[in-house]
């Protein structure tokens, strides 16, 4: 099983994340997803550098 970390803002885009999780899509396809909520894209940044994150969303312009 491979983990995957991805921040999310409280934000309509993230939608189609959380119904991934809820159906349990990642997890048939042999993935972990773990969510962290972040304040926006310049939040996101710092932790994607570290590794404490392997994606992250934001607003869509």
């Amino acid at each position: 099983m491979r983990h995957a970390f991805v921040g999310t803002m409280t934000i309509v885009d993230t939608v189609s994340i959380q119904l991934a999780l809820t159906k349990g899509l990642f997890r048939s396809e042999g993935l972990t997803v773990r969510t962290r909520t972040i304040q926006g894209g310049a939040a996101g940044i710092p932790l994607l550098k570290s590794g404490q994150l392997d994606r992250a969303t934001s607003l869509r312009s």
